[in-house]
């Protein structure tokens, strides 16, 4: 896939996860941090866009994977894009649980009450501003 495909497919999909107006100030900030970084954003999202993997599934393996790696700020975020791609509230938590004897308990349970925000702060992508 060419480069200008990558973007416009990343930016399809973060339009589609995290909805019109809040992809907007995420471009705009991307944009402004790092034009490079910007697209390496595009293209990571446009993985969603590969045949193989369901886009619930692919959002499970991220979540699962940055609770192993520890990174709570950004796992809110794809809690986010797994609801809006149709997990569970059970199926994230089951995630995060599969990942705690890999990653560790504390790093789990730090990933499990980011999780509890995530779910109370969560909007369908049609209802957010």
């Amino acid at each position: 896939m060419k480069k200008d495909n990558l973007r416009e497919t990343g930016k399809k999909m973060g339009q589609r996860l995290w909805g019109q107006a809040y992809f907007q100030r995420m471009e705009s900030s991307g944009q402004e941090m790092n034009p490079g970084f910007w697209d390496l954003s595009l293209a990571a999202w446009a993985l969603y866009d590969r045949p193989g993997l369901e886009p619930k599934i692919r959002s499970l393996c991220l979540v699962a994977a940055l609770t192993a790696l520890g990174r709570v700020d950004e796992l809110r975020l794809h809690i986010f894009g797994a609801l809006t791609n149709g997990a569970s509230k059970e199926e994230i938590e089951e995630a995060i649980v599969q990942v705690a004897p890999y990653g560790g308990l504390p790093v789990a349970r730090n990933a499990l009450l980011a999780a509890k925000k995530a779910f109370a702060e969560y909007r369908p992508v049609a209802d957010r501003p």
